[in-house]
């Protein structure tokens, strides 16, 4: 595949060290610098990144990371004017409203033996909802898709085409969660700067 001049690269990514998985993905401009449109995009990915990994506490239900996520990105797109409603429309019944016409994979999964290990609630398991607890690590990865391919929905053109996501690889402890996979650079800022920067 041909990668051109102002298209983002997303790569999703992980290794294995002692039998554990890791996951992890980042949107980048291939040439340095997202556009106005990707910026905004980014932006509102990693806004609601950053809220759903605050929702990783003891406690919570598993269902808390996706919520808080899809919150802030369907208030987002009805911001940008892609959706022309309010946030109890956008976000429908059972978070399956309109937003999820450009969101429409999970929050996270579990992270263990498996990329995506057990539990969860990502494999369909029944009864009550999983609780989060001391000592779990799981992903957190909200995206935003924007197909120039697409006709089922309406996309504004200065959108058409771009997709981000952001994910990173969360420790739930009692003190609140850790990011596993912080010293990847994530911030509009970092990214510019390392991949539109000189090597020498």
């Amino acid at each position: 595949m041909e990668i051109n001049d102002g298209d983002l690269v997303l790569v999703d990514a992980g290794c294995e060290i002692s039998g554990y998985a890791s996951d992890i993905t980042r949107t980048w401009p291939v040439n340095g610098k997202f556009s106005n449109s990707q910026r905004e995009i980014y932006d509102l990915v990693l806004n609601a990144e950053k809220a759903a990994i605050e929702a990783c506490v003891v406690g919570s239900p598993w269902s808390a990371m996706h919520h808080a996520s899809s919150k802030v990105l369907a208030q987002g797109l009805i911001d940008l004017g892609i959706l022309e409603c309010n946030l109890e429309e956008a976000l429908g019944d059972n978070y399956d409203g309109p937003y999820r016409n450009f969101f429409m994979h999970g929050t996270g999964h579990m992270l263990g033996l498996d990329v995506h290990d057990v539990g969860g609630g990502r494999q369909g398991d029944k009864g009550p909802e999983r609780l989060l607890a001391s000592g779990m690590v799981l992903t957190v990865e909200p995206g935003l898709y924007f197909g120039s391919w697409r006709t089922d929905v309406e996309i504004p053109e200065k959108y058409s085409g771009i997709g981000v996501r952001i994910e990173d690889d969360v420790l739930v402890t009692d003190d609140g969660p850790v990011i596993l996979t912080s010293l990847c650079p994530k911030e509009i800022s970092e990214i510019e700067s390392l991949v539109g920067g000189k090597i020498e």
